[in-house]
């Protein structure tokens, strides 16, 4: 599916989804950790940022956007602009969320093997 798509080439894929992984929630959180009353401390802002992974809420936002473009109809018939923007929302979100969760495994077991010692 991510391989052999003709929406976006697998390079900029995996370029996106290396951004995607280093800066996706790290600034965020480290700015709005003032705000959020269970991250007392940086250490702990950066912690979080860098182990949230992007899952079920991506995936849902998905679905629901996707339900709403098949409803962008012209006599009766889904409109092409629409179609190709479900496609392309398919393939990204759906690399993202793979990558993210691939990402945060890959991260945790690496912290274990650094910690261990």
């Amino acid at each position: 599916m991510f391989r052999d798509n003709n929406v976006i080439p697998i390079y900029r894929l995996i370029f996106l989804g290396i951004l995607i992984l280093l800066l996706r929630r790290i600034p965020v959180v480290y700015a709005m950790h003032w705000h959020i009353s269970q991250i007392e401390e940086k250490q702990q802002a950066l912690f979080v940022g860098f182990f949230g992974p992007i899952g079920v809420s991506a995936v849902f936002y998905l679905y629901v956007s996707l339900e709403f473009l098949r409803q962008v109809t012209v006599d009766g018939v889904t409109r092409g602009d629409a179609a190709r923007l479900s496609e392309i929302m398919t393939v990204v979100i759906w690399f993202l969320a793979i990558c993210s969760i691939v990402g945060t495994l890959w991260k945790i077991h690496l912290l274990r093997i650094f910690l261990a010692d």
